[in-house]
């Protein structure tokens, strides 16, 4: 009996297939490379194989991160077992900023119907013109090439400094890593984007974790203003994209400016002095968009400010935090006054009654004769960095007017000549 099972036995080991390894795919890719021509062109190279039959298509996906849309792109080869094909990007034909996430993936087919289709890759699409440095942990990447290490660990320790403190006062963190990259000069700056036609000294990508900014070797103090600022733009982004709704201009710039430095003298001058004369901007001035004159432009920043400091002095930077989350968590029909009474416990009338009658004002402020003709830029869209009156050469110059405040208006009106006045969500 013994000897019947034991024949049967090896009967089955010697007619049944024996795994004995993982099967190779039919297509494989044999290399890739990415060929930096930064800011002219970005190319892909591939090497793909068949063990079956001709590879007949390559496939090449890729976009930006943050974009919406995927470009597909068929690739030209001869046919055969073993293929080679490129693709050419031509970047300078539209703003692909330096450091850009790109996001890849390629699908492959044979004759045979064998199809291989890759996770999607990262590359970045750095500046490869200069010899960058770089000081970055797992969530934070600053990338300079002039001032040294002593520059580089300054905006390294600033812009940890203020995410940090960002996100335990919030209570959140960020979806994916932010980058910096710092030019030391406006012209390598305007080398970078091509198709600019703006002087400007900065511009942020928040869709993509991303902002490029110009900040010369040794200028510690709007280092100290810019950094924080920006890492507020990009971690406000991640903690409210949606593709349904918009959180309102002051919020997003009010925190921006606040994160600078809870403290802005300036700004609450400037806003008590509104409130006094009944200036004050009405809400609707600063939701979507912010004025495009100057004084105005300014009051909106000073408002925005004074709203998003009464809310963290009131309620706390906690309290910021779970409102913020609603828009990240929000549908379509989404009512931002009845998810600010959920969180603040009142409604947003109230609220804005104590802030008004925390400045000094009293009722509702007159409506201006002019409205908003700028918008702020929407997730996905470059946040622009005007500096108005800059010449070619590099040259700062800009002729300051006189608002009545006299030599303490001065800081004030150098930080909005730097970081631009002209746009709402400006970095």
């Amino acid at each position: 009996m013994i000897r019947r099972g034991l024949l049967a036995l090896l009967f089955l080991l010697l007619v049944l297939p024996v795994r004995v390894g993982a099967q190779e795919e039919p297509v494989r890719i044999l290399s890739e490379r990415m060929e930096n021509r930064f800011p002219v062109e970005l190319l892909f190279h591939i090497e793909a194989e068949s063990q079956v039959a001709d590879i007949t298509r390559i496939k090449l996906y890729y976009r930006m991160r943050g974009s919406e849309s995927e470009t597909q792109v068929p690739l030209e080869f001869t046919r055969g077992r073993r293929v080679e094909a490129s693709y050419r990007w031509h970047t300078e034909y539209q703003t692909v900023p330096p450091g850009t996430p790109i996001l890849y993936r390629w699908e492959i087919r044979d004759a045979a119907g064998n199809v291989l289709k890759t996770e999607e890759r990262i590359f970045y699409y750095d500046d490869v013109r200069f010899e960058w440095q770089t000081r970055s942990d797992e969530s934070l990447a600053v990338f300079w090439y002039v001032g040294g290490e002593e520059f580089g660990e300054a905006l390294y320790e600033k812009a940890r400094w203020s995410l940090t403190t960002l996100e335990e006062g919030l209570g959140a963190q960020l979806d994916f890593p932010i980058r910096i990259v710092v030019y030391g000069s406006e012209d390598d700056f305007r080398s970078a984007f091509p198709r600019m036609n703006e002087w400007i000294g900065g511009r942020a990508f928040p869709e993509m974790g991303l902002t490029v900014q110009t900040i010369v070797p040794g200028d510690y103090g709007y280092l100290a203003q810019v950094i924080p600022h920006e890492i507020a733009h990009l971690l406000f982004f991640q903690l409210t994209d949606n593709p349904y709704v918009y959180p309102p201009s002051w919020l997003n710039e009010g925190l921006a400016v606040y994160s600078e430095s809870p403290s802005n003298p300036y700004y609450d001058r400037l806003v008590a002095k509104a409130a006094a004369e009944g200036t004050l901007l009405p809400m609707e001035f600063i939701v979507g968009g912010f004025p495009a004159d100057y004084e105005r432009a300014l009051l909106a920043y000073a408002q925005s400010y004074s709203l998003v400091k009464f809310l963290i002095e009131q309620y706390g930077e906690e309290k910021l935090g779970e409102y913020l989350q609603a828009y990240k968590n929000a549908g379509i029909r989404f009512d931002e006054k009845e998810a600010f009474r959920e969180v603040y416990g009142i409604s947003f009338d109230e609220f804005l009654e104590a802030w008004r009658g925390s400045v000094g004002l009293r009722g509702t402020p007159r409506v201006p004769t002019a409205v908003p003709t700028r918008t702020p830029g929407m997730p996905g869209s470059p946040l622009p960095t005007q500096v108005p009156g800059a010449t070619p050469q590099g040259g700062r110059g800009l002729e300051m007017p006189c608002l009545g405040f006299g030599v303490a208006m001065l800081p004030a009106l150098l930080w909005w000549w730097r970081k631009g006045g002209s746009r709402g969500a400006a970095v």
